[in-house]
This record gives C-alpha cells, structure tokens and sequence, in this order.
C-alpha cells in the first residue's frame, strides 16, 4: 500500500510540473509567418501607404503577387516606411506607431529597433597614457629607467568650437 501512495505521489508531481513551461509560452500570440491577412488594418494601411508612393523599395506588385504576406514580410515593408517613407503624414506616423507596438516581435527578429540615435559629443574627453620602460644591464653596466606621462583634455564649447590642453612629463 505504501508504493502506492508514493506512485501516486510522484504522479501527482509530475503532472504538475509538466504543464509550467508550457503556461511561460503565449498560445494566444500570433506567430510570425502567419499570414498576415489582407482583412486587418494593418495589412490595409501599409497597403494603402504602398499604393501612395509613400515607400521607396515597395509598390503594389509586391502585394499583388498572389501569395499572402506573412507578418514578418509585412514588418519588411512597415521598416521601410518608418526609416525611409516619403510623404508621411501625422496620421500615417500614428499608424505606423500603433503597428510597431502590435508588430514588435517581428521587428526585433528582422533586427530593427528604431531610428539610430544620434550619437553626442561628451562636453570634455580627458586621454592620455603612460610609458615606463626599465633596462637592466646593457653596455654601460647600469641600468636606464625612462618614464613619460602624456595627459590631455579637450572642452568642447559647441559643435564647431573645441579648446585644446595637454600636458607632456619626461625623465630619465
């Protein structure tokens, strides 16, 4: 009797280990080469923008080659919009930000993540180094120690004006 109960004590554990991970995945999420359906809104306003010329890689033979385009193939078209669409209107912007949050993660596996930022300049770059060299023995019989530090500091007032300073130590 006593093997029975720890079966079905080891059972019970089983079975409810074995549905956790399968709870951590989203059954519900689309999936990324599921057709993106010409009835949803998205597919209906990257097409119409298409149709505009508001894309320079994309026209409307891209659509109407008779195959169905699946998510990822749409997020292709969406990058182009938002990095390189002419003409964009307030209203197409909104769209296209609706869709970046509904269409993420097929963003993120085609490698985009927004608009580069630009990078800054700092407002002061200090740089330099630091050279010690030690020779032992040589021809003299003694030995020759060299040291020399380099330090310097760059203010950047604005974008066309910099101040310069440095600072040379040598000794032997």
């Amino acid at each position: 009797m006593k093997k029975w109960h720890a079966f079905l004590a080891a059972l019970c554990l089983l079975c409810a280990a074995v549905p956790a991970p399968a709870a951590a995945y989203n059954v519900q999420a689309p999936n990324s080469w599921d057709s993106a359906g010409t009835n949803t809104w998205e597919y209906r306003e990257v097409y119409r923008m298409c149709g505009e010329g508001k894309s320079p890689k994309y026209d409307l033979s891209y659509f109407e080659n008779g195959n169905l385009l699946s998510r990822y193939e749409l997020a292709g078209v969406m990058i182009d919009l938002m990095d390189n669409g002419t003409g964009l209107t307030d209203s197409d912007r909104q769209a296209l930000d609706r869709m970046r949050r509904s269409y993420r993660r097929e963003l993120d596996a085609r490698g985009w993540h927004g608009a580069p930022k630009e990078k800054k300049k700092p407002i002061i770059e200090i740089h330099g180094d630091l050279r010690v060299r030690h020779q032992s023995g040589g021809n003299s019989g003694g030995s020759d120690d060299d040291a020399r530090a380099r330090v310097g500091f760059t203010y950047h007032v604005s974008d066309n004006t910099s101040i310069h300073a440095g600072h040379i130590e040598e000794t032997e």
